[in-house]
């Protein structure tokens, strides 16, 4: 169990979404394309506010329209400069809507 407050941030572009040092707990992938021609795309998160962070984190979204829901285990993952959600714009990855990212510490960008 937290020691802390879980805050929560969505976003639906490649965009800096939290910032300061912050532990991510969780993560939700919406993917609204379903079908062989739009295979599983993938979302970077990346350490710091810009598209040049080291990627900590890759997550495949499925292949499915549905959403996919991922708990990091014990403390979560530290990212010490913030988080940047990085969304690839071609295809499959653009059929990813929305990622919510559930974190301690930092705050939403």
């Amino acid at each position: 169990m937290s020691a802390s407050n879980i805050s929560a941030v969505t976003k639906s572009t490649s965009v800096a979404a939290v910032s300061g040092r912050s532990r991510l707990m969780g993560v939700y992938i919406v993917n609204a394309v379903t079908g062989a021609s739009n295979a599983q795309g993938s979302v970077n998160i990346r350490n710091g506010s810009t598209v040049s962070g080291t990627i900590l984190l890759t997550l495949n979204a499925s292949t499915a329209a549905a959403g996919t829901n991922i708990d990091i285990p014990d403390g979560g993952m530290l990212f010490s400069e913030g988080m940047f959600i990085d969304l690839p714009t071609t295809s499959p990855a653009n059929s990813i809507t929305h990622v919510t990212l559930l974190f301690e510490g930092g705050a939403a960008a």
